[in-house]
């Protein structure tokens, strides 16, 4: 069943609502690093990666956006593949950016995750969760593989199995080597009122059919 638009977009605005973030946009995600005196993460097989220009060890059945790093290019928009948002190996996590620079200048103009609530595949993604505004990557980095940066924190716990989720990246200043977009697994933590977003959700899907019976009565 394809939700009406307007449906949707009163889904999405509950999820953000849960998320304790205004409702009318995107919810904002922060760039930094872990302050929490954990180890900087590294990519690997519990940390897939989502956009990449060089080989991940992802694990079986989670793909990502291999992107072609191209020796003049300096400005990239990428996005990664459509998943299932059952499909991922843990739903709440930061996102890892590892920078391979040879001049220091990248930029991270945008990060957005988008989510289509009822995976139809016909693409109609909303912004659940964006990062906007020239962050200054190309600085401090550690090595090929580890997190220079963090993204977070995103949270799809709360979205139904079959929804779909896409993240888009666009970054400028590149040189060097090709950077990565990894998924970093957070702490589980309780959700703000999970069982008051089911009983919304469920109502939100009723409405819906009696809307649809309702039309064909009449």
């Amino acid at each position: 069943m394809r939700l009406p638009r307007t449906m949707r977009t009163l889904l999405l605005s509950g999820l953000v609502g849960l998320a304790g973030v205004p409702a009318a946009g995107a919810a904002p995600i922060t760039l930094g690093l872990d302050a929490g005196g954990e180890s900087v993460p590294y990519e690997g097989t519990s940390t897939p990666c989502i956009i990449s220009g060089t080989r991940c060890e992802n694990p079986a059945g989670f793909g990502y956006r291999d992107y072609v790093q191209g020796g003049n290019v300096a400005t990239y928009a990428e996005s990664s593949p459509v998943y299932l948002a059952s499909s991922f190996p843990f739903r709440h996590f930061d996102v890892g950016i590892d920078v391979n620079t040879a001049r220091g200048g990248e930029l991270l103009d945008y990060f957005r995750v988008l989510v289509d609530l009822d995976g139809a595949g016909a693409g109609f993604f909303t912004p659940l969760y964006a990062y906007e505004g020239d962050g200054a990557i190309g600085r401090d980095a550690r090595g090929r593989g580890y997190a220079d940066w963090l993204l977070g924190t995103v949270d799809l716990r709360a979205l139904p199995g079959n929804a779909e989720v896409r993240f888009d990246a666009r970054w400028t200043g590149a040189s060097g080597g090709s950077e990565r977009f990894f998924l970093v697994a957070r702490e589980a933590q309780a959700l703000v009122e999970p069982a008051t977003f089911s009983t919304f959700l469920l109502g939100a899907l009723a409405a819906v059919g009696l809307a649809r019976r309702g039309r064909r009565t009449n």
